[in-house]
């Protein structure tokens, strides 16, 4: 039977994500972080793409636990996929000491560094984040309107030295596509766990995509490709001209 039409559009933006910023190399190890139906659709694309594709590289994955109902859930999808999942549970408060950082920079940072620790004892040289398309262009909003500068989620990304990176198939992938393909091969939601999650300014962000996405179809198309076409020329840089 022809496999479902998202399947295919899906694969198509994930390659070639992974083809355009050179995410995957042959006999790589990959460390999948895990943390909903995002991730486990990236899990279940990167898992497909092996029974084709003429390298070859080994998956792992891991969940930093928040809730042990969606743990089990995570653990028995991707026991399907047989790809086998490692089950962190982090201590959120050890070492914390007060700063001006926000409690969603510790938390991303606490299981950011969880995540790190297991990938150098597994000797994955690659660690990938379902991060979206969206997810990317409202993080670069975020740090325009709140930090003044101009970064991102980038797709790849090089850490301590080049001793392993981190890498977002799905950088191509809008949200919508992902919640496709999700629904059509049964991976199972998860309750969003984060008790900030509703009231944060990334939301803000996501309505102003939406709706200049209405007078503007291309919008996420065009912000995106917008960082890679710069003209210098016609920005205020200090001390040329």
């Amino acid at each position: 039977m022809k496999p479902p039409a998202i399947n295919y559009f899906l694969n198509k933006k994930t390659g070639k994500a992974i083809h355009d910023y050179q995410m995957i190399a042959h006999n790589d190890r990959v460390l999948i972080g895990v943390s909903g139906q995002d991730s486990l659709a990236l899990a279940s694309i990167l898992k497909f793409r092996l029974t084709y594709l003429p390298i070859k590289y080994k998956l792992e994955a891991v969940h930093i636990e928040m809730s042990r109902k969606n743990s089990r859930a995570i653990q028995g999808f991707l026991k399907k996929l047989g790809i086998k999942c490692r089950i962190i549970k982090v201590d959120f408060n050890k070492n914390k000491k007060p700063s001006n950082k926000t409690e969603c920079f510790w938390c991303s940072w606490k299981r950011r560094e969880a995540i790190f620790k297991l990938a150098v004892k597994l000797g994955c040289k690659k660690i990938a984040f379902g991060h979206h398309l969206d997810d990317i262009l409202e993080t670069l909003l975020l740090n325009m309107f709140y930090q003044g500068e101009i970064s991102i989620m980038p797709p790849k990304l090089k850490m301590f030295k080049g001793k392993f990176h981190i890498i977002r198939p799905f950088s191509y992938a809008e949200k919508a596509h992902i919640k496709k393909y999700a629904e059509v091969n049964n991976i199972p939601p998860m309750p969003y766990e984060c008790p900030l999650g509703k009231t944060t300014n990334r939301n803000l962000m996501r309505e102003i995509i939406k709706k200049v996405k209405k007078t503007s179809p291309k919008a996420k198309e065009n912000l995106f490709r917008s960082m890679t076409n710069i003209h210098k020329d016609y920005l205020p840089i200090k001390g040329i001209g």
